[in-house]
């Protein structure tokens, strides 16, 4: 999966291969990961890369997500900025021109074919959060 953010939350709808998950009272749709099943109300797990994020709308259908920044972090070509929701967090990659300080309100975007939604079994002890 490579750096990734883990968002922990409960399905809210599923159809086909599609699902919405809710996360600190944001709905996030995204795709059932291929070879699993997520039913109404089952505890999930939606995984973001930071580099599918935008600090832009886009063209395609995606997710709203908003949260104050916590850090930032230059890394050569951009900045990693840590964004607490409610009590989760992820991380995002944004260009690196962008002046974001810990405190800043801040919306991401990220489209729903860049987010992996999984059953929460054998993701209970999985903080991708430390190691990214």
């Amino acid at each position: 999966i490579g750096r990734s953010t883990l968002l922990r939350g409960r399905i809210e709808n599923v159809v086909g291969d599609r699902a919405v998950i809710a996360v600190e009272g944001v709905r996030i749709k995204g795709r059932v990961a291929e070879g699993y099943k997520v039913n109404l109300g089952d505890p999930a797990v939606a995984i973001m890369r930071p580099e599918d994020f935008s600090l832009e709308p886009l063209r395609t259908e995606y997710n709203v997500l908003e949260g104050t920044v916590e850090m930032t972090m230059f890394i050569g070509l951009f900045n990693r900025v840590g964004i607490k929701l409610g009590t989760q967090s992820l991380k995002a990659y944004v260009d690196r021109d962008v002046d974001l300080r810990p405190g800043d309100r801040v919306k991401v975007y990220i489209s729903t074919d860049d987010v992996i939604i999984f059953p929460s079994t054998g993701w209970e002890e999985v903080e991708f959060e430390a190691v990214a």
